[in-house]
């Protein structure tokens, strides 16, 4: 079969594998999908804007679910029906703490990477610095023509005061 094919029959089987699941399940997964919401905002936000780097429905999705997981819980083991579930979304703690989580994880999807850029960067001009020391003490021991290139060029030895 073409790869068109292919990924329409795999899509074909998903669904009649995912259907009964959303039968037995009608709770779980209406209270999943409505308490998940900030994330599959996030994923179309990302795929519609084209980001080069997706992380960002990632951040948001594992804190909102974080968020989501205790309620969940309690939706299994107090009231699991659809009356239950709305019921359960609709409270203002339930609210509050799953929304406030992705916003949590929004937080730390554009504040995370500028910090982690920093430290990289802070890393890489001591490596920097320690290869410019390490060349120097060469060209003090063996003396200037350690800094000729194959071609019989002399390049610049590194400023000293950096």
């Amino acid at each position: 079969m073409s790869e068109k094919k292919t990924g329409k029959f795999r899509t074909f089987i998903t669904c009649i594998l995912l259907f009964p699941i959303l039968l037995v399940l009608k709770a779980t997964v209406l209270f999943f999908l409505l308490a998940m919401l900030p994330t599959l905002v996030s994923l179309v936000l990302e795929n519609k804007y084209k980001l080069r780097y997706k992380y960002k429905w990632l951040c948001v999705g594992g804190m909102n679910f974080a968020g989501t997981l205790p309620f969940l819980f309690r939706l299994w083991f107090e009231d699991n029906s659809l009356e239950g579930a709305i019921g359960l979304f609709f409270d203002f703690k339930t609210i509050f703490v799953a929304f406030g989580s992705a916003a949590i994880g929004f937080i730390f999807s554009r504040c995370i990477p500028p910090i982690i850029l920093s430290i990289v960067e802070m890393a890489d001009q001591r490596r920097v610095q320690f290869l410019r020391d390490l060349q120097r003490k060469l060209v003090d021991k063996w003396g200037d023509e350690v800094t000729e290139n194959p071609a019989g060029t002399i390049s610049a030895p590194a400023p000293k005061n950096q």
